[in-house]
């Protein structure tokens, strides 16, 4: 697992727009922290920054105490799971969250039980033969976290994962996500506008506005400071 540290991190993209600023966030080994805020906070660049998919403006990131703003996203060893799910149509479920195994040209013997590990861990396994098409929302949404975790990556940084589904899902795979980070005891980074699910899934949560750090605080601290 890893620790994750943002020391005084900025974005500015080249047409002015100060997408985040000087931003002091730290994530524990092993913790869950959430960050949540209205969309177009910057809380999803700030987790595409940690993943290397955009480039800090400036500030250091940090990755068990190594400073990573120069390593491209393959180097840094991080899992995402995105809102869309990104899976690939044409493969089988078994196939979608074998791919990262079979780009590290692991020996057969190891994908096969990797897969199946997390396959049964996320309740998939009477999907793995099937394509995504035949699957729920939900059930998508799985086998992209099944993607994520099955290399066993330092971290797992998650966008807006149950944006796309239903009330009822959501509650669902709300529990599955929260059951499965306690299990592995991986560093995780979410990023959520729904406050109640912050509340359910988060050891922390980190309240972003306009790119900056608001409030930050066990779910606890935030509802007696609301209540005050």
């Amino acid at each position: 697992m890893a620790e994750i540290v943002l020391d005084k991190v900025s974005k500015r993209y080249p047409d002015g727009v100060l997408a985040v600023s000087e931003l002091d966030v730290s994530v524990a080994d092993g913790e869950f922290v959430v960050l949540l805020g209205p969309p177009g906070c910057g809380k999803s660049t700030v987790l595409h920054l940690v993943a290397g998919l955009e480039s800090i403006s400036s500030g250091e990131l940090r990755i068990d105490g190594v400073r990573v703003n120069e390593q491209p996203p393959w180097q840094r060893d991080l899992a995402m799971v995105f809102e869309g799910y990104a899976l690939y149509p044409h493969l089988s479920v078994r196939e979608n969250i074998a791919f990262p195994l079979r780009l590290a040209k692991l020996p057969d013997a190891t994908v096969r039980a990797r897969v199946g590990e997390v396959a049964e861990r996320l309740d998939l396994t009477e999907q793995l033969d099937r394509r995504p098409a035949m699957l729920s929302g939900g059930q998508r949404q799985r086998v992209a976290i099944g993607r994520a975790i099955v290399r066993n990556a330092k971290a797992l940084l998650m966008d807006e994962p149950m944006a796309n589904l239903d009330s009822k899902l959501r509650t669902q795979l709300r529990s599955s996500v929260a059951e499965l980070q306690r299990d592995l005891g991986i560093t995780t980074l979410y990023v959520t506008h729904d406050q109640a699910e912050a509340m359910a899934l988060a050891h922390r949560v980190v309240v972003l506005r306009d790119g900056a750090v608001q409030q930050t605080g066990t779910p606890r601290q935030l509802r007696e400071t609301c209540g005050e």
